[in-house]
């Protein structure tokens, strides 16, 4: 009994020492618990922290990428600069270069104006010392002008012309060398000829030279008959028309044909006047060019000047007939010489007008009115009395560059 008594108490308290290990062991899994779910605190905290690196290394990642291209865009930015910066460079040396030989060239040309406006001067001072009798006009010109002109040799039977006659009245002179027989056809007469030659009646017939005055507008045709026939011969053949304009203020009822008309507050009629003037220069051009040449002698470098005595004989007879003349100075040659376009070395005519209106309208209805003009410019501009108005008459023989305009051209 006491035996078992002593296991008893021997398993007894083994079963004690059991529990206390158990319930150490119960207070270490409770610590290990309790420091597992620490670890699984701070593993979370960990996480997020990680998610937060990971965001913030993204973010970071993204800036370094929108910094890495803000860099290259800077780089490239810089070197676009860098390139237009030297581009501008060489624009500013191409700018100061250019703006030096504006310098140069206004300098030049305002040396060539002045030199202009002394070569005007001097024409004026000519035109003082000569007198021409101008022609009378006042209503009415007769103008002559050649319609065509044809040289051949004298191998042919027959040679034929064909002219236009215009829509009022006209005469038709025909001429040819040596003197031939002749024949002039309408339309429908020459067809007729063209197919029977001795049924053919013409309008007129006869030798040359020959004056005709055609009945109505259109065409006509002329047949020459040679009768000679000399392959060696050479024949020339000539025609010309003339016919003579009439000018009215007002137009009549039944005006003249050909005519102009005036327009009020404009000086018309001196428009008509001046081309007038022109044509009966332009018809004895050689006989008053000598009479100047006469009656300056050598009293100026531009007396040896045959455009500048162009210019100075029509200026005599216009200035005789009542019209305030002055000149232009200008550069010819300028196209085969470029190394000094503006070098002025003669002068051409002007004419200047006074007018209530603006009269360039008018101007150039009256000139293409008439078959036989000056190549002009003209410019007009305001005054206190209404217009000014100018009229360049080209009396040069060659091409040129217009440096100094009396009354125009503004001294630098």
């Amino acid at each position: 009994m006491e035996n078992l008594t002593s296991q008893l108490q021997a398993k007894t308290a083994d079963l004690q020492r059991i529990a206390q290990q158990l319930a150490d062991a119960q207070r270490q899994l409770a610590d290990l618990q309790w420091r597992l779910q620490e670890a699984q605190g701070q593993v979370q905290d960990l996480k997020s922290q990680l998610l937060d690196t990971t965001h913030q290394l993204r973010e970071a990642q993204s800036q370094l990428n929108v910094t890495t291209r803000q860099l290259e865009d800077a780089r490239s930015t810089i070197t676009r600069l860098q390139r237009e910066n030297a581009q501008l460079s060489d624009q500013l040396s191409q700018l100061r270069n250019e703006l030096f030989q504006f310098n140069t060239s206004y300098t030049n040309l305002k040396e060539r104006v002045y030199t202009g406006y002394h070569l005007v001067q001097e024409a004026k001072n000519l035109l003082d010392k000569l007198t021409l009798k101008a022609p009378p006009i006042n209503n009415t010109i007769t103008f002559h002008w050649t319609y065509s002109r044809w040289t051949t040799t004298g191998s042919s039977d027959y040679y034929i012309m064909s002219f236009e006659a215009p829509d009022y009245p006209a005469v038709v002179n025909i001429t040819c060398t040596p003197s031939l027989r002749l024949q002039i056809f309408t339309e429908d007469q020459y067809a007729v000829w063209e197919r029977d030659q001795a049924r053919a009646r013409p309008s007129a017939e006869g030798r040359c030279p020959f004056t005709f005055t055609p009945p109505r507008n259109g065409t006509y045709y002329v047949v020459f008959r040679n009768e000679r026939k000399d392959p060696s011969l050479s024949i020339t053949f000539l025609i010309e028309f003339s016919a003579t304009w009439h000018y009215y203020e007002v137009t009549p009822p039944n005006p003249v044909r050909p005519y102009v008309n005036g327009t009020p507050g404009i000086p018309a009629r001196e428009f008509f006047r001046l081309l007038g003037v022109y044509y009966y220069w332009l018809r004895n051009t050689d006989r008053l060019i000598n009479e100047t040449r006469r009656q300056l002698g050598n009293s100026s470098r531009l007396t040896t000047d045959v455009d500048a005595l162009r210019a100075l004989s029509l200026g005599t007879l216009l200035r005789d007939a009542g019209f305030n003349v002055s000149f232009a100075a200008v550069r010819t040659n300028y196209v085969t010489d470029w190394e000094d376009p503006f070098k002025v070395s003669t002068v051409i005519l002007l004419v200047r007008f006074q007018s209530l209106t603006a009269p360039n309208a008018t101007f150039w209805k009256i000139y293409n009115s008439v078959p036989r003009r000056p190549w002009v410019w003209t410019y007009q501009r305001p005054s206190t009395d209404g217009f000014e108005y100018y009229v360049l008459i080209d009396t040069s023989t060659q091409v040129y560059n217009v440096v100094y305009v009396d009354g125009v051209t503004k001294l630098p």
